[in-house]
Parts: structure tokens; sequence; C-alpha cells
């Protein structure tokens, strides 16, 4: 699996030591010292699975929610979990679950009254939707050559080359 641009287990061995201390053997691989056959070996298959845990969502919630959630306890004098399952992860498996969970996400700033509405919200992307599907409902108004050309100006869509993903970006 290559993530963001890491490719190389030294790339892997350094971005963790940023985070952990790592172990003996990572150490001395960053070193450049020699490691016999055995010790690379330990080596890779540790390397897979910090690979595997530095590009998790799981792990990355799990590592910010252990500082926030130790000094939270420190403050309040007491131990356990801080956030008492607050995360979860869904797989959204059709078009249906995709529209409910960005209905879910979009409508939160009016829960937590940021927003009146989801047009005043700056912290989800229904603002821009809507000032989109606006400018359409206008060119509707307006003729059909301008809507025709809006409609290809928003929809052409471009396939561009980023590190080692694909990426499309509407223009």
């Amino acid at each position: 699996m290559w993530c963001f641009g890491l490719r190389t287990d030294k790339e892997i061995v350094e971005r963790w030591h940023c985070i952990y201390k790592g172990n003996l053997l990572s150490q001395r691989f960053i070193r450049d010292e020699l490691l016999d056959k055995a010790e690379t070996r330990v080596l890779k298959e540790i390397i897979e699975n910090w690979r595997e845990r530095l590009f998790s969502i799981s792990q990355f919630m799990q590592l910010i929610n252990e500082g926030i959630a130790r000094e939270a306890n420190a403050e309040d004098q007491c131990t356990g979990r801080f956030w008492e399952g607050r995360y979860k992860s869904q797989a959204l498996l059709d078009e249906a679950a995709l529209a409910a969970c960005m209905a879910y996400v979009d409508l939160n700033p009016i829960r937590a009254k940021m927003a009146n509405t989801p047009e005043n919200s700056s912290h989800t992307s229904i603002k821009r939707r809507i000032k989109k599907l606006n400018r359409l409902v206008l060119l509707i108004r307006l003729g059909s050559s301008q809507l025709i050309y809006w409609l290809l100006l928003v929809t052409h869509v471009k396939r561009y080359q980023k590190g080692c993903h694909f990426a499309y970006k509407i223009i």
C-alpha cells in the first residue's frame, strides 16, 4: 500500500519516529547501521504494520483522542475513556446512504446552533452547493444558451495526477 507519497521503508520509519520512539531496530535502521537477515526480516514486518497504522483513520482518531483524553482526565483528576465511543465509522454502500450522511453532516452546524440555515453555514459544503444551485436557477430564467455554457463549465471534470494518486477536480 503506497499512501500520501510515502514509498520507501525509510520514509515510513521516519514518519513513525515523528510520533513514537520506534524500537531498537528502527533506530539502527535510520542511522544506516547494518542489520543482519533476521533483523531485516523482523523490521520489514514491523514497517508493514506501521505503514497500515499510519494511514488508518481509526489509528489517527486514537492518536488525537489519547492526548486530549490524558489532558482532560488530568484536569478533572479522573481516569477512564474521555470520548465514550463518540467516534465510529460506517460504510456508505449506496447513494441513499451517501445522501443521508451528507444531510447529517450538512445539518450539524444547525443542530449545534452555529448557523440558522444551511445557507449560512461556513463549516460544510452545503453553502457552496446551494450557491451553485441558485446560479443554475438564475441561468434557467435567463435563457438556454447561457444555461448550456454554465452546465458545460460546472460539469467538466479534469483528471490529474498528484503524487501516486489520481484526483478529480470540478472546474
